[in-house]
């Protein structure tokens, strides 16, 4: 985290204090790249290959992330949205063949004194090629497109922040961080870029109590320009920055990998431990899930997942899993405690998660039958 030299009244510079933390947090993973512990909640961004692998016709995920809440206060902490809707089309070139189609929404920024904003919108789609003699291994090749749009809005106008007119309201560096990323000039406040995220999963039965799912894909595959950064420094104290000599910066590709398995203990429990590995520029984030579903009511098909796993990044968090299946509606509950790293400031409060998905059925015989079974994930 780089130095802040604070000027102006107290409140202002612990409101500043409490930015440049939480901004220096999330840019670990790169630039606030969208991202969750429980990711089963948001699976188009980890890989288009997961659009439409589900059993049923359209399914509606929504995940809330929230964090730095401790640190920061209420009004102040980081806060994630991901929107995603996804659709089956009963459509191939050999049977049991589909063709998925689906959009997501995702934004992550800081609510409190700058009102950072990152955004993505976009649109995937996935081919899902079925095979082997009884069609039970899929193998599915994904691709999405969407644009990503970053920026600072004044906390007291609806308007987002010229860097290059910042003065005393702000401290030079938290000015010099916002030049950093918005550049100076003709530059607007608000930066917006297109980018493609490609990927491949494979689906597959290990034998008759197990099955395994394996993917890798690879985002910003474009390097979208998003922010500009600079070699010089600005003089501390309020008035106007020095002007700083600006260059573009791209944002590094990212690769996700993961293996993803499910294995029967008896005939109501299910053992699901999952490995999530992302890497972009020389930042690391990984994802270990140890989770267990109970089949409470056959009848009425009700289950429970609980689960443990853990989080590495620049420290290290434990999340806590709760989720409660019915039928075709899934909600989950996240918790992540800070054993590292963080805990000195953050009181072991990591983030928290909640979120929702459903699963719309209409078809009487779908023929989009993968063996995961709804809305397993």
């Amino acid at each position: 985290m780089a130095f802040i030299i604070l000027t102006g009244n107290t409140d202002m510079k612990i409101k500043h204090l409490i930015l440049a933390f939480l901004l220096s947090f999330v840019m670990q993973l790169n630039g606030q790249d969208f991202h969750n512990s429980f990711f089963q909640f948001a699976p188009m961004n980890i890989n288009p290959a997961l659009t439409g692998a589900f059993y049923g016709n359209l399914r509606a995920n929504v995940i809330a992330r929230d964090q730095g809440r401790s640190v920061a206060g209420a009004g102040n902490e980081w806060q994630d949205l991901s929107i995603a809707l996804d659709y089956n089309i009963d459509f191939g070139l050999t049977e049991g063949d589909w063709i998925s189609a689906g959009g997501n929404f995702a934004r992550s920024g800081n609510a409190g004194v700058a009102d950072f904003r990152r955004q993505f919108s976009g649109l995937n789609l996935a081919y899902h090629l079925a095979f082997g003699k009884r069609k039970d291994k899929v193998f599915t090749v994904g691709a999405k497109y969407g644009s990503y749009t970053t920026g600072v809005r004044n906390p007291n106008t609806t308007e987002y922040i010229d860097p290059e007119t910042l003065s005393g309201g702000f401290s030079a560096d938290i000015a010099t961080f916002l030049q950093s990323q918005f550049g100076n000039g003709p530059d607007p406040a608000t930066k917006s870029s297109g980018d493609y995220m490609v990927g491949l999963m494979l689906d597959a039965p290990l034998g008759k109590t197990a099955d395994i799912r394996i993917g890798i894909a690879s985002d910003h595959i474009l390097q979208p320009r998003l922010s500009t950064s600079t070699d010089t420094t600005s003089t501390p104290g309020p008035g106007p920055m020095v002007p700083p000599t600006v260059f573009r910066e791209d944002l590094n590709r990212r690769i996700n990998a993961f293996v993803f398995l499910y294995t029967d203990i008896n005939s109501r429990l299910t053992f699901n431990p999952n490995i999530l590995y992302q890497r972009s520029g020389v930042s690391t984030n990984i994802v270990v899930q140890a989770l267990f579903n109970y089949l409470y009511s056959k009848e009425k098909d009700i289950s429970f997942i609980v689960g443990l796993g853990a989080r590495f990044v620049n420290d290290m968090d434990l999340p806590i899993y709760l989720a409660l299946d019915m039928k075709t509606l899934r909600v989950g509950l996240s918790y992540d405690t800070n054993v590292a790293g963080l805990r000195p400031s953050s009181g072991t409060f990591g983030a928290l998660e909640l979120g929702i998905t459903k699963v719309f059925n209409w078809n009487k015989k779908t023929v989009v039958q993968p063996k995961f079974i709804c809305p397993r994930l």
